[in-house]
């Protein structure tokens, strides 16, 4: 348990494997067939070693699987390598390590993609205008509210038909000022903390509905498009924020434009960071209860209360009230979260066996085989916090549901019984 929850522990163990049996281990990685249940693990692991070892391999022996189709095993292995790898060296250097026939699998160079650029050829004049202003706004460190002020009158002058459209004004606010908070704060990761951190006031008055949620966080996918790194921090930096919820990250990967691309690693990465989020959540807020329940116990222990002692009783017992419903909301958005998981699994993947089994077509995909064992290993992963809501999943999981699905929750309700 304690590997499979230490993704760097994992790299150490794995680096110093191959500084003892290099030429062994070597070897097993080139030969051995790697099945869908290892391939993202393994893929880990192995970026480690690459990068360690200046990106040293028999790559001779891996030339055969670049004609396989992009699905197939090797393929998708070789794909994520060359992603993780991407995160631990610069562009540049990957290219330059890597033979020539395996250099189009390396991701592009991790560049931003600014929607509203005057040089994008799909992007109006007005919007150009509308952003460059405020561009120039951000850049001379305009104060929050003016950049409030001016976002809305820019909005309404350059798009005056969404003045009697409520919400779709709201939501053009949100995705113009989410790119631009990114575009200024493009150079690093840090950059982009330290924007969001500085405007969140200004996202939490303007975003107040799941699907003002939902615009912005499409927004964040659409400008790091190129870098799953960016994606997967900028995201989870937001949720973190409150800016967006657990609940929109899990609706947004489970759009039929995002649904497809859980045969990666990225999504799933999205994914277990968000409930992660949730379940320290829940799990703070918890320890918070019981460390003021011991102090209030304590004081109530003592013979001779002084009257200060009862101020300090009632404070304590005013704390323990407000801890109690902050652990009631926490759980409340627990179970909210993981219904909501199981419900959009359970759609998507019964969508997919109707219409296969309607198309007389194999129901067993590399997608399908990626979305069952990936749901099998968050469920294991999240089981603690998944055993508190067993009743409300079981209004999920019924009866009627294709029986192939059901067994994914019924092996899960065995293993934790």
């Amino acid at each position: 348990m304690l590997l499979c929850n230490s993704h760097w522990l994992l790299g150490y163990t794995h680096v110093h494997t191959c500084n003892s049996c290099l030429g062994c281990l070597m070897w097993a990685f080139a030969t051995a067939i790697i099945n869908d249940v290892c391939c993202l693990r393994l893929a880990t692991w192995f970026s480690y070693h690459l990068n360690n070892f200046q990106f040293q391999w028999t790559w001779k022996e891996w030339e055969g699987a670049l004609a396989l189709p992009v699905h197939h095993c090797k393929m998708r292995f070789l794909i994520e390598v060359f992603t993780k790898c991407s995160r631990l060296a610069e562009h540049d250097l990957l290219v330059e390590q890597i033979p020539v026939e395996f250099r189009g699998l390396i991701p592009h160079e991790p560049e931003p993609i600014f929607k509203y650029s005057s040089e994008e050829d799909n992007t109006a004049p007005v919007e150009a205008e509308l952003v460059d202003q405020l561009l120039a706004a951000f850049r001379n460190k305009t104060a929050e509210k003016d950049l409030a002020v001016l976002l809305d009158g820019l909005v309404l002058q350059y798009f005056p038909e969404l003045l009697n459209n409520r919400e779709a004004l709201v939501e053009k606010k949100v995705d113009i000022l989410t790119q631009c908070v990114l575009q200024v704060s493009a150079k690093t990761i840090s950059h982009s903390f330290n924007a969001f951190a500085k405007f969140r006031p200004l996202f939490l008055n303007l975003i107040s509905t799941r699907k003002e949620r939902m615009v912005c966080l499409q927004s964040v996918a659409d400008f790091w498009q190129l870098s799953s790194q960016r994606q997967s921090l900028i995201m989870d930096k937001l949720n973190k924020m409150q800016i967006i919820d657990t609940v929109t990250i899990i609706n947004w990967l489970f759009l039929p434009e995002t649904v497809g691309g859980f045969i990666r690693q990225s999504l799933w990465e999205i994914l277990k960071a968000a409930l992660h989020k949730t379940n320290t959540t829940y799990h703070r807020a918890c320890e918070a209860v019981e460390a003021a329940k011991g102090k209030l116990e304590k004081l109530s222990s003592l013979d001779d209360v002084a009257m200060g002692s009862n101020s300090d009783r009632d404070e304590l017992e005013e704390q323990v009230r407000k801890l109690e419903e902050e652990v009631d909301d926490a759980d409340t958005t627990l179970t909210e979260v993981y219904v909501t998981l199981c419900q959009k699994f359970t759609e998507t993947i019964l969508e997919h066996l109707q219409n296969c089994d309607s198309t007389n077509h194999n129901y067993n995909t590399t997608w399908y085989q990626c979305m069952c064992e990936g749901f099998q290993q968050v469920l294991l992963e999240n089981h603690t916090e998944l055993v508190r809501c067993i009743p409300s999943l079981e209004n999920v999981f019924t009866a009627d549901i294709d029986g192939r699905i059901t067994k994914l929750f019924t092996q899960f309700q065995t293993l934790v019984s």
